[in-house]
């Protein structure tokens, strides 16, 4: 199937434009997921500066981490029952509680199963010497642990793994949200480019169209046709150049006319004469005679070279004119 110039120039531009849309999707889906990544790991981070507060009121209320030391997920337990009064209690806290009371007297270190996500079983707990009290055994940098202080020494260190992928379901729920979102403003502007990209296709073309038929009427010989010049591009520069050959063409034709009629008025004396003098030599007016005989031979001549001189003139439109070069005063 032949595709027109303007369904080519439509499809270039819808695939332009759907190239970058793409693109931009991809790039900003990319940039909402580390984005928000980042977001929750920085209200992870002040949860557990808060937490950092409530564990150091705890070893002062207590001496010491032996409330912590019997018990390896009692660290969790605090942060379900650490919560301040009139915060909005997560759903998953109620799960995590009743699956900690069914644990209670078991000496499990491993997290319940498709929980390890929770920010409560992701934190991690040392005492001053660096050794493991509670929560999450994950290595973690020393840049990456907070010291607990309880009248101004170090009794503790408190860190949290970081998320490397969100997990909970009302974050992966607000990310679906917002990807849907983004899908739809892709989609948005694909649709907006088609309709734009066509009519700037058909315009685009339409001056082309114009001079394929102007050219078609010159082509049948109408010399006088002439394109508009609208624009100063390439498109212009080309209709100023129909324009040009068109006149070039009409004066052509109006010279080879004038040519015509020249020749044909030149032609006309001599044969006129020639008729005029073989007539009368019939008619008896003048008699046949040598002198008579040599004016038909002299209008003869003069007639032979005017055909002559036409044909080298054709041969040098026709590019075929001979040359004989001699040398003078060698």
């Amino acid at each position: 199937m032949k595709l027109g110039l303007a369904t080519r120039f439509f499809l270039v531009l819808l695939a332009a434009t759907a190239l970058v849309a793409c693109g931009m999707f991809v790039i900003m889906q990319w940039s909402i997921d580390r984005g928000f990544l980042r977001y929750v790991n920085t209200l992870e981070l002040e949860r557990l500066e808060r937490l950092g507060g409530v564990l150091e009121d705890r070893y002062a209320a207590a001496g010491g981490w032996d409330f912590l030391r019997d018990e390896p997920l009692a660290l969790p337990r605090l942060l379900v029952q650490s919560l301040p009064p009139g915060e909005p209690r997560p759903e998953h806290l109620d799960r995590l509680e009743r699956r900690l009371e069914r644990r209670q007297g078991r000496r499990e270190q491993a997290p319940p199963p498709g929980m390890s996500h929770l920010f409560e079983l992701r934190v991690q707990l040392l005492d001053s010497e660096r050794r493991h009290l509670g929560g999450s055994r994950a290595p973690l940098p020393a840049e990456a642990l907070t010291a607990l202080r309880v009248q101004g020494e170090t009794v503790g260190y408190l860190g949290l793994v970081p998320q490397k992928n969100l997990a909970d379901v009302r974050q992966l729920r607000f990310l679906k949200e917002q990807k849907l979102a983004l899908a739809l403003v892709a989609g948005l502007t694909l649709v907006v480019s088609a309709l734009l990209a066509l009519p700037l296709a058909r315009r685009l073309v339409r001056p082309l169209r114009d001079l394929a038929a102007a050219s078609r009427r010159l082509a049948s010989g109408a010399y006088g046709e002439r394109v508009p010049v609208t624009t100063r591009d390439e498109l212009g520069q080309l209709a100023g150049d129909f324009n040009l050959l068109a006149l070039t063409l009409q004066q052509n034709e109006n010279a080879r006319r004038q040519w015509i009629a020249d020749i044909s008025h030149e032609l006309r004396t001599p044969l006129s004469v020639l008729r005029g003098e073989i007539e009368a030599l019939q008619d008896g007016v003048r008699p046949l005679t040598g002198a008579a005989l040599a004016s038909l031979h002299t209008e003869s001549l003069r007639l032979a070279r005017l055909v002559d001189d036409l044909y080298q003139l054709s041969l040098s439109d026709l590019g075929a004119l001979q040359y004989r070069k001699e040398a003078l005063d060698p």
